[in-house]
C-alpha cells in the first residue's frame, strides 16, 4: 500500500516551527491557525515548537488557545533547545544558529520515533534540510512551506531539498518563480497565499459600535496601521503622510515592540508630525475591533526592500479585507497578487507620502466609493479563510505522495 493510501486512511500532519509560543510575531498566529485549520481537514494534528526564552509580556500568556483564537483540536509538543540569551546583542548570530541546530537535532530524534505514517510540514528551512527521509523514515512524507528563497549556497540548498521534500509551498507566483530559477521542479511547487479567520470579523462590528466600545473620538479621521514597525514595512513613508492631511485627521500606529515604537516616534518628534500616535500591541483576538473603528485601513509596503515588495503575502492585507474598512496600498507586485487597484483598494505610489496621502484624502471624502472598496474587500476575504487554504494544501499534499 502507497503512502498516500495510508495517508488518506489515517492523515497524520506535525508542523515543525522553529518559534517562540506564544509571540507576538504574526506567523505564529499563522502557525496556530493554519494547525487548527488542518485539523478540520482531518488531519491529526502535532504542533512541534522549541523551548525558548521569551519577554516578559509573552510570558504572562497562561492559555496560547485562548490568545491565538484557536480550539483544542491539536497536539502540541514542546522539544528542548539551546537558547542561551545571554549571549547578548552581539552573539545573536551564535545564538540562533546554536538555538536551531540543537532544536533540529531533538525534531529528528523525535521524528526517528514515529512509527506511523504522516507527513511532517514545515516553514523553517533548516528542519527542512536536516528532515531526510533515509534519517526519519520512508514513512513520512515532507513538505516545506517557504516564505524566502536561500541565497546563500542557494542552487545547493535547492537540490538538497529536491531530493528531500514531497512538496513545497510558497507565497506568491513571484516566489515560486525564483525557486523555479534555482532548480526546484515547478511541478512540486504550489502556491497558497496566507489567510485569515473570517470567523474573528462575523459578526462584524460597525464604526460608531468600535469606536464607542474603544473610547474613540467618533468625528475624527482616523487612518490606521496594525502591525510591526519595521522600516521595510513602509511605517516611515505614512508617518510622513500626516504631513499632508489637513486638521481632524489622525494616523495610528497600532502594535510593534517598544524599542521600534521608540524609533518611531523619535522619527515623528524630530519631523514635527503631530497627528501620529501610537497605540500598544494588543493580543489577535481584538484586533478586529481597532480596524473597525478606523475610517481607513492602510498598508504602506516599501517597494525599495525585497521583503516587502515581492516576498509577503501579510496577514493584515487578508483581515483589512476581511474588517470592512477601506483599504490604501502601496502599488507592489506582492500585493498587486491579490488586490486589484480600484476595486478592492486604492493604492498609492510605493515609499511616496504624497500620495499616499491623496489615496485617503480621495476614499474619506467619498462615502460610495469608500463602501464600494470595503463591500469588495469583504467577498476577496472569503477566498482566504484558513480551511480554504489548507484545503488546497491537502489535495495537492495528496496529488504529490499519489505521483511519487
Amino acid at each position: 500500500m502507497s503512502l498516500g493510501t495510508k495517508l488518506k486512511q489515517a492523515p497524520r500532519l506535525w508542523y515543525v516551527a522553529n518559534a517562540r509560543v506564544p509571540s507576538e510575531k504574526a506567523h505564529v498566529l499563522q502557525i496556530f491557525k493554519m494547525c487548527q485549520a488542518f485539523a478540520r481537514q482531518g488531519f491529526e494534528v502535532t504542533l512541534i515548537h522549541p523551548r525558548r526564552c521569551n519577554n516578559q509580556r509573552m510570558s504572562a500568556v497562561a492559555d496560547v488557545w485562548d490568545y491565538y483564537q484557536v480550539g483544542r483540536e491539536f497536539a502540541v509538543q514542546r522539544l528542548g533547545s539551546l537558547d542561551w540569551p545571554w549571549l547578548g546583542f552581539a552573539g545573536r548570530w551564535l545564538r540562533f544558529r546554536i538555538q536551531a541546530l540543537s532544536f533540529m537535532l531533538q525534531v529528528r530524534r523525535y521524528m526517528k520515533q514515529q512509527a506511523l505514517p504522516g507527513i511532517v510540514y514545515s516553514r523553517d528551512i533548516y528542519s527542512s534540510l536536516w528532515l531526510f527521509k533515509y534519517t526519519v523514515g520512508p514513512q513520512l512524507a515532507l513538505v516545506f512551506e517557504a516564505h524566502g528563497y536561500p541565497k546563500r549556497f542557494a542552487r545547493w540548498q535547492a537540490r538538497r531539498l529536491n531530493r528531500s521534500l514531497d512538496g513545497l509551498i510558497v507565497l506568491n507566483l513571484w516566489l515560486k518563480a525564483k525557486w523555479i530559477e534555482l532548480g526546484f521542479p515547478a511541478d512540486k511547487i504550489l502556491v497558497a497565499q496566507d489567510g485569515v479567520d473570517l470567523t474573528a470579523f462575523q459578526p462584524g462590528v460597525s464604526k460608531p459600535q468600535a469606536r464607542h466600545k474603544l473610547g474613540l473620538n467618533k468625528d475624527e479621521q482616523l487612518v490606521l496601521y496594525a502591525g510591526h514597525l519595521y522600516p521595510w514595512k513602509g511605517v516611515y513613508t505614512l508617518a510622513a503622510a500626516s504631513r499632508h492631511l489637513p486638521s481632524g485627521y489622525r494616523v495610528v500606529f497600532l502594535g510593534g515592540t517598544p524599542e521600534d515604537r521608540i524609533k518611531l516616534d523619535n522619527y515623528c518628534r524630530r519631523e514635527g508630525l503631530s497627528r501620529v500616535q501610537f497605540w500598544d500591541y494588543v493580543p489577535p483576538g481584538e484586533v478586529p475591533a481597532y480596524l473597525a473603528a478606523a475610517d481607513v485601513l492602510v498598508l504602506p509596503n516599501s517597494g525599495k526592500d525585497e521583503r516587502s515588495s515581492r516576498l509577503t503575502s501579510p496577514l493584515k492585507l487578508f483581515e483589512y479585507l476581511a474588517a470592512k474598512r477601506p483599504l490604501v496600498a502601496a502599488d507592489v507586485p506582492a500585493l498587486r497578487e491579490v488586490i486589484q487597484a480600484g476595486t478592492e483598494a486604492l493604492m498609492f505610489v510605493p515609499d511616496d507620502p504624497q500620495s499616499l496621502a491623496q489615496r485617503v484624502l480621495r476614499v474619506t471624502g467619498d462615502e460610495a466609493l469608500a463602501q464600494r472598496l470595503a463591500q469588495a474587500g469583504v467577498r476577496k476575504a472569503k477566498d482566504f479563510s484558513w480551511e480554504s487554504r489548507a484545503g488546497r494544501i491537502r489535495y495537492f499534499m495528496e496529488q504529490q505522495l499519489e505521483m511519487s
